[in-house]
């Protein structure tokens, strides 16, 4: 039996149904975020006044994020020694941007990134400068496209992970600032696998 072969208009044809899909699934995604934003609010009556409002931003590479997150409280906490932990739902919606120089026209320059990551946040005592923390975190994001400048991430479903420190401060420990390092890829679900990985700085505001 002779090989089915696609023409080009084929794989043109598929490419573009496929990123329409995947287009379509950020939009949606975004309503839905915040649906579950305020379900998770009204469904805890602390999670409105422990609110975490973040911006983010890094670059490694020629890849740029511009991030913003909102992170609420979980049922889930304790102490481990001195150091107190909890567990946070994160969800954030990002840009990730290329600043390569003379890309194709059919290359895209930015794409869009809508996210969800648990993570375990792990708090130290109080210093002179400031409270020590550390995070830690894996999630699922959806990209609007699979491909960012001249690199190929295989799909548009990405996991992520991610691990910083920082420091709280403030009258009750309202800000913070911390430093991150975050990869996306598919797990090698897909080739190609090329993954992002930025290094990220965070600036947070928490409504007590």
């Amino acid at each position: 039996m002779m090989p089915i072969r696609k023409s080009g208009r084929s794989r043109g044809l598929c490419f573009v149904c496929s990123s329409l899909a995947a287009h379509a699934v950020v939009l949606r995604a975004i309503p839905l975020l915040a649906s579950l934003l305020v379900a998770l609010t009204l469904g805890a009556p602390q999670a409105a006044a422990q609110t975490t409002l973040a911006l983010t931003y890094g670059e490694r590479e020629s890849i740029t994020r511009t991030e913003f997150a909102v992170s609420l409280p979980s049922r889930w906490s304790g102490m481990w020694g001195p150091v107190a932990w909890s567990v946070l739902w994160n969800f954030d919606v990002a840009q990730w941007r290329s600043q390569e120089d003379n890309l194709h026209p059919d290359n895209r320059r930015s794409i869009w990134d809508v996210g969800f990551t648990p993570s375990v946040r792990f708090r130290g005592d109080v210093t002179s400068v400031g409270r020590p923390f550390a995070d830690l975190g894996l999630g699922i994001h959806v990209l609007e496209d699979n491909t960012l400048g001249t690199k190929s991430l295989g799909t548009s479903w990405e996991f992520g992970e991610f691990g910083g420190v920082g420091l709280l401060f403030g009258p009750r420990d309202d800000f913070g600032l911390s430093f991150r390092v975050m990869h996306e890829s598919n797990a090698g679900i897909k080739d190609p696998n090329n993954g992002l990985t930025v290094y990220l700085v965070r600036l947070e505001y928490t409504f007590q």
